[in-house]
This record gives C-alpha cells, structure tokens and sequence, in this order.
C-alpha cells in the first residue's frame, strides 16, 4: 500500500423515523372494549383502531462520483509529458547510434592506414604517399 485512498464507489446513506399506523390486533381491542362494548358498539365497527408506531428507515443514493487527485498531474498533462520523454529517448538513440558509426568509421579508416603501411605498402605510388 502506498498510502492513499482511492474510492471506487460512493453512496449517500439517510437515516430518518417514520410514524407509522398499524391496526391493532382485535384480540387486544376486544380486551379493552369489552366493558365500553354496550356504550359504543355501533361507532367501534365505523372505526379501526390504529397503534402509532415509529419505525427507522434507511434511505440509500448512489452518488456519481471522479478521482480527482490534490497533488497529482491532469491525463493531459501527463500525456504531454510522456510525449515529450519519448521525443527525448528517440533523440538519445540516435545519438548513440550516430557516435557508434563513427567509431565504426574510425575503426576502418586505421585498419585501412596499417594495411596501406603493411602488406599495400609495394602498390602504393611515391608521389601520393
């Protein structure tokens, strides 16, 4: 590890209380109401009886989100530079092989004097020399 976070993916998560009405059980409602059963028989079946419950819910968003690095380089930039180091190798090559050939050129030139002193030395003319 290097030490730095990246996130691949980012998401919002609410958390919020809800009321909610839950009818009641008729096992329970028929506990409580039976002494008010004579009183209030005809508007008990009118209404349901509700229990207030509050229920937690969660609420999950994705978020879209992009890398955006503090200390780093843009794509462009860094493709620009990666440009500019390939322009830089290519010139360093031909350098190396253009003092290469050189040596190379060097090489036959001494190699051609020795023989000229050595075994062409008879051929040679004396007004060239």
């Amino acid at each position: 590890m290097n030490g730095i976070v990246e996130l691949t993916e980012t998401s919002l998560i609410e958390k919020y209380k809800v009321e909610e009405k839950v009818p009641k059980k008729k096992e329970e409602t028929a506990k409580k109401d039976e002494g008010k059963k004579d009183e209030k028989e005809g508007e008990k079946k009118e209404e349901e009886e509700f229990e207030i419950k509050i229920k937690d819910k969660t609420r999950t968003t994705d978020i879209v989100s992009e890398a955006n690095y503090l200390y780093s380089l843009d794509a462009k930039t860094i493709d620009n530079l990666f440009n500019i180091e390939a322009e830089m190798n290519t010139h360093d090559r031909i350098i190396l092989e253009t003092n290469m050939r050189k040596n190379e050129l060097e090489t036959f030139c001494y190699e051609w004097k020795d023989k000229l002193h050595g075994i062409y030395a008879k051929f040679e003319v004396e007004s060239k020399k």
